[in-house]
């Protein structure tokens, strides 16, 4: 994980002038808390799940998945951000239908 972060820092670092030129901070901003967000309670999830229920490496992925992707989602269009507020918008639209 670690080292993932740290290709990903070095790729950030020398693409800043051409991600500069049409990503926003604050979508950036958007973005990091909701994955904070996201992986801190999926994480606490996990550790219930491991802890009080004895849960198997499956389930706790499965829930791990699950849970980060609602957590995520949620946050995104909480802190309303154009592309989770488009998934939300597409997903009306079919249910609707």
């Amino acid at each position: 994980m670690a080292a993932e972060a740290t290709v990903l820092r070095i790729e950030l670092w020398c693409a800043r002038d051409v991600l500069s030129s049409f990503v926003r901070p604050r979508d950036l901003a958007r973005m990091a808390v909701s994955n904070a967000v996201a992986v801190a309670v999926s994480a606490g999830c996990a550790w219930v799940l491991a802890t009080e229920f004895s849960a198997g490496l499956g389930a706790l992925a499965i829930a791990g998945l699950l849970v980060c992707s609602a957590v995520d989602i949620a946050v995104t269009v909480a802190l309303r951000d154009d592309t989770a507020l488009m998934l939300v918008g597409k997903a009306r639209a079919a249910l609707r239908r």
